[in-house]
C-alpha cells in the first residue's frame, strides 16, 4: 500500500481543484461509459444547501420518477436494486480501488465484526455518559428537600 495516492482539500501552494476533478470525472465516463447508463453524470458544486437541494430535485428525483413512471406504466419493474448496486459498488471500491483480493476476505470479515462490537460498544458508552449527564442535572435542580425528607 506504500504507492497509495491520497488527495486532501487544504489550502497550500497547490490546492485541489474542483473544476479539474468535474472535468476528470466526466472524461472518465465518457471514455469508458457504464453499459446501463441512463443518465448523463454531473456534479455541481455548491456551498449553499438550497441550492444543493433544489438541483438534486430537478436533476436527480424528477428524471428518476420518470423513468420510474415510464418503466411501471410499459409494466416492467423499476430497475434498480439498491443493495445489489450498494454491494457491487463496495467491492468494485475494494477490489480495483484498495486492490484487496478475496482470499482476505475472511480476515476482513473478522476485522470488520471486531470493529463492529467496538462501534456498539462505544455508543453504548456514550449514550449511558449522556443519560448520567442527564440524571446528574436533573438530580442537582431537584430541591434536597424533596428527597432528603
Amino acid at each position: 500500500m506504500n504507492d497509495l495516492v491520497v488527495y486532501n482539500h487544504s489550502n497550500t501552494p497547490n490546492p485541489y481543484i474542483f473544476r479539474k476533478c468535474q472535468d476528470s470525472l466526466i472524461s472518465a465516463f465518457e471514455d469508458n461509459p457504464p453499459n446501463e447508463m441512463f443518465w448523463y453524470p454531473a456534479i455541481i458544486f455548491t456551498k449553499s444547501h438550497v441550492v444543493f437541494a433544489i438541483a438534486n430535485f430537478f436533476f436527480h428525483y424528477i428524471p428518476a420518477l420518470q423513468a420510474d413512471g415510464i418503466i411501471i406504466i410499459a409494466g416492467m419493474t423499476p430497475r434498480v436494486n439498491y443493495q445489489d448496486y450498494v454491494r457491487t459498488t463496495n467491492y468494485g471500491v475494494r477490489y480495483f480501488a484498495c486492490k484487496e483480493e478475496d482470499k482476505d476476505l475472511p480476515k476482513a470479515r473478522k476485522n470488520f465484526r471486531r470493529l463492529k462490537m467496538y462501534y456498539i460498544v462505544s455508543w453504548g458508552l456514550f449514550v449511558l455518559f449522556v443519560l448520567g449527564i442527564i440524571g446528574l442535572i436533573l438530580w442537582l435542580s431537584v430541591p434536597k428537600e424533596l428527597y432528603l425528607s
